[in-house]
């Protein structure tokens, strides 16, 4: 599945709970990483990068949240890095990508602490 055809998540998703019959886990792991000095990247490659580490795990999670709460539960999981943590050089727009994560699914987890939607930030690194 293309994580950047955002038009393709609902039926890519509806495919596997028919498949399965549900789902219980979610794991976000699309991404790529870049290198280049701070001054070098050009702002396409920052959206190109939001676009893929971002804005495709959002969106994907979003729909799985629906089923969740239909559900009674589940689990997103999303790989990060421990760049979403701690800064890195040569790889602005790589960090800026993980540390959105960070924000995003810590501000999930909480939200979803009642609901019995767990939440995992993976940190490889």
């Amino acid at each position: 599945m293309d994580m950047t055809d955002i038009s393709s998540h609902e039926r890519h998703f509806k495919t596997a709970t028919e498949h399965f019959g549900r789902i219980n886990i979610l794991f976000n792991n699309a991404g790529r990483s870049q290198r280049a000095m701070w001054e070098d990247i050009d702002l396409n490659v920052d959206k190109q990068m939001f676009e893929l580490n971002v804005f495709s795990v959002l969106n994907l999670t979003r729909i799985a949240l629906k089923h969740f709460k239909a559900r009674g539960g589940g689990h997103i999981v999303v790989t990060s890095s421990v760049t979403g943590i701690v800064g890195f050089p040569f790889s602005a727009t790589y960090v800026g990508s993980k540390h959105a994560l960070h924000g995003y699914f810590n501000g999930l987890r909480n939200e979803k602490m009642k609901d019995n939607v767990k939440v995992t930030i993976l940190c490889p690194g």
